[in-house]
């Protein structure tokens, strides 16, 4: 079996090291997919979220400023990845209508 058959599994695993509040984990295993599947707007999507929930977290190792850069950059990506996804604003000011 291919590593990109089963891509749900490596962002299970990330959202469970974020839930852990292990950050750089989870940031570690969501950038990891992403080297494998750059297209892959889950992932993306994902990691998207990692960065902005992880503000104010002094364990996460990077400052605020960079932090939001990061995921801005990710937010950007899904955009251009799939213009039509309603969904990528979710990280931004939560899933509204």
């Amino acid at each position: 079996m291919r590593w990109i058959q089963i891509p749900v599994i490596w962002r299970a695993l990330a959202e469970m090291y974020w839930k852990a509040q292990r950050i750089k984990e989870a940031v570690m295993e969501a950038q990891e997919i992403l080297k494998r599947n750059p297209e892959d707007v889950q992932s993306r999507r994902l990691l998207g979220r990692i960065y902005l929930r992880s503000l104010g977290d002094l364990s996460s190792g990077s400052g605020q400023s960079e932090t939001v850069s990061r995921a801005i950059e990710q937010y950007r990506e899904i955009n251009r990845l799939d213009p039509s996804d309603a969904n990528q604003r979710c990280g931004w000011r939560g899933c509204t209508g």
